[in-house]
């Protein structure tokens, strides 16, 4: 999983915090760094860019279908329940609605 380092435009957020978490201990590498336009270029026309997913406090988790680069559309593949995404959100909302135990302690129980 490739996601940008933190900056003035990435934020710490709750949501980017947690799907991190949730891929480590899936096993799944994650890697924070500088993404450069000819690395995400590159990437899909060499197919090691499979898919690309936004994160955020009200879209949870967002799928990109394409990404336009200087005037060229480039289309990901279509997602599917075993995208990493979906693994990723399908892990998350199960912590939060209760179905899936909470390792982090991030669920509060309010009488």
């Amino acid at each position: 999983l490739l996601t940008p380092a933190l900056h003035d435009s990435i934020l710490d957020g709750v949501t980017r915090s947690s799907l991190i978490m949730l891929a480590k201990k899936m096993g799944i590498p994650v890697d924070e760094r500088a993404i450069f336009v000819n690395e995400i270029r590159q990437g899909i026309k060499d197919g090691y860019i499979t898919e690309v997913f936004g994160v955020g406090t009200a879209a949870v988790v967002a799928p990109i279908k394409r990404i336009g680069i200087d005037g060229d559309d480039f289309l990901l593949p279509a997602y599917s329940s075993e995208s990493l995404m979906y693994k990723l959100k399908s892990a998350l909302d199960e912590i939060r609605s209760g179905t899936s135990p909470d390792l982090y302690g991030w669920n509060m129980v309010i009488d």
